[in-house]
């Protein structure tokens, strides 16, 4: 049985995320251009990999239902996808183990991009009123320069998680 301490620090993620999307309801533009990125895609990435424990698929879900519903995508578009790209980076998460921090920057942002595409398709398909494919890209190019602070702050965490 795990301590109350670990317990805690297993439910950090989740709570990361859930402020992480509150904040970022609130729509940040600079020169016409979204700085918001896709909070749970992001963390998928970087928890999914670093810390499995504290990053279940129930949780991966819920809080991509919960951005379906906040930023007006169709239901369980972003939800599906996420865990999609969970269970992908669950994969490969043997094989970047030893790589190189920004190889697998340039992975995330890649697969970051591709999801975009993924979740452009989906609304094109369902409601035939997708925003433009370049935003769209634009929008996983965002995601992708918030990989490294997310990144870092996980690699944090767990560090000091493990002295203590």
């Amino acid at each position: 049985m795990r301590s109350f301490s670990e317990q805690m620090m297993v439910a950090v993620p989740g709570f990361l995320a859930l402020l992480m999307i509150s904040l970022f309801t609130m729509k940040v533009h600079w020169l016409n251009v979204s700085l918001v990125p896709n909070v749970v895609w992001v963390m998928s990435l970087v928890v999914g990999a670093m810390f499995r424990i504290g990053w279940p698929l129930w949780l991966v879900f819920a809080l991509g239902l919960m951005q379906d519903v906040l930023f007006g995508t169709p239901l369980g578009s972003q939800a599906v996808l996420a865990v999609m790209l969970t269970e992908l980076v669950r994969a490969q998460a043997a094989r970047q183990q030893f790589q190189q921090f920004r190889v697998r920057w340039l992975e995330a942002t890649g697969a970051l991009m591709v999801w975009h595409l993924l979740l452009w398709m989906v609304m094109h398909l369902v409601e035939h009123a997708a925003p433009p494919l370049r935003n769209m890209l634009l929008a996983g190019l965002i995601s992708g320069l918030w990989f490294p602070l997310v990144y870092g702050a996980m690699r944090l965490m767990l560090r000091e998680g493990v002295r203590s």
